[in-house]
């Protein structure tokens, strides 16, 4: 499942939008063998490309480290908070919902 494909060399492509400020001019994206994959003009959206297997071990880090966090009373996953007094995890409804908190 890729956005785009390299015509080429064949490789798989993620095209990511984001938007920014308004810019003052397009861009054109490239594949790694140097052939053209995307082209906007000037405008306030973003886009960069990224290979479908890079895509793929960054989600699947991201799933890892969102299974290692602990599981609050109200159910939902904990999410990493920064205190004076150091690093634990809070719950993810803080300050509206419960204030259970874990050491990390």
């Amino acid at each position: 499942m890729a956005d785009l494909s390299c015509k080429g060399c064949g490789r798989e492509y993620y095209l990511h939008h984001t938007k920014l400020p308004v810019r003052e001019a397009g861009e054109t994206l490239y594949c790694k063998c140097g052939a053209a994959l995307y082209s906007y003009g000037k405008g306030t959206d973003n886009y960069r490309v990224e290979e479908v297997n890079e895509y793929r071990e960054r989600q699947k880090m991201i799933q890892e480290e969102l299974e290692k966090r602990p599981t609050c009373n109200c159910g939902l996953k904990m999410v990493p908070r920064t205190g004076p007094y150091g690093n634990f995890y809070g719950c993810a409804k803080f300050p509206d919902g419960c204030r259970k908190i874990v050491n990390r």
